[in-house]
């Protein structure tokens, strides 16, 4: 029953996602309510190496020639092809975007690819509002928009609150329940919840109801339930339900 509650939800023509690059985030939005390539997929983003339009006339000058001073340095931009999932000391993923278009994003923790629930009870990746956790992008995304670091999203809140609550089904440590509840929290604040809708971005002047991001979070509502017997989870899994029908 829950797959086929999926597949009605990705089939919906909603938010302004007319076509399959939109839904995927693949190509530009036309309404500016998502950031092209914020879900891995980069096949229609501009300056995707792999896109079949590209001219090959240039003989490769032109992406030669495209650099930015760093450090009174010259770097070469990079691309989406360019960008390194790699490991730190601990095995926890990190995401080298190198100096994506000129970005200089470097190599940063994406909350969305940690999959190590000791890592996000480090101090420095959740930020304590007394009672809710928010798990912060600590970068800034300047491509196509405005979005400065500290910024948030579901995808990182639900991924938290369901790799801490995972740990605590494993361990039976309480510092991990305890910690995934403060987390839901936050997924259910003011913050990242819009009477229902569970923000894909917030950052000043840029929030953003993502269709895909709804989509990933209240999946991740379910799991929760199921290993923590939370209510509240299922009560705003229902709620969000009736949101996307």
């Amino acid at each position: 029953m829950l797959l086929l509650f999926f597949s009605t939800f990705i089939s919906t023509d909603s938010y302004g996602h007319r076509s399959g690059c939109h839904a995927a985030h693949s190509c530009p939005s036309d309404t500016g309510s998502y950031i092209c390539g914020d879900t891995g997929n980069f096949s229609q983003c501009p300056g995707n190496d792999s896109d079949d339009n590209t001219d090959n006339n240039d003989g490769g000058d032109a992406a030669a020639a495209d650099s930015t001073t760093i450090n009174n340095k010259e770097e070469k931009e990079t691309g989406w092809s360019d960008i390194e999932y790699l490991s730190d000391a601990n095995n926890n993923t990190m995401v080298d975007y190198k100096n994506l278009f000129g970005l200089n994003i470097g190599k940063v923790y994406n909350p969305n690819s940690v999959d190590n629930a000791d890592w996000f009870l480090g101090s420095s990746n959740y930020e304590d509002h007394v009672d809710y956790y928010l798990i912060p992008y600590n970068y800034n995304w300047h491509f196509y928009s405005n979005i400065s670091a500290p910024w948030y999203g579901c995808e990182a809140q639900s991924k938290a609150m369901l790799v801490t609550a995972k740990k605590y089904n494993e361990t039976g440590d309480s510092k991990y329940l305890e910690f995934s509840k403060k987390v839901f929290n936050g997924l259910n604040s003011p913050v990242l919840n819009q009477d229902g809708w569970l923000l894909g971005v917030v950052a000043e002047n840029n929030n953003a109801t993502i269709l895909n991001s709804q989509l990933f979070c209240v999946a991740n509502l379910m799991t929760y339930y199921e290993y923590t017997g939370d209510e509240r989870a299922l009560t705003l899994f229902k709620k969000a339900v009736a949101i996307l029908e």
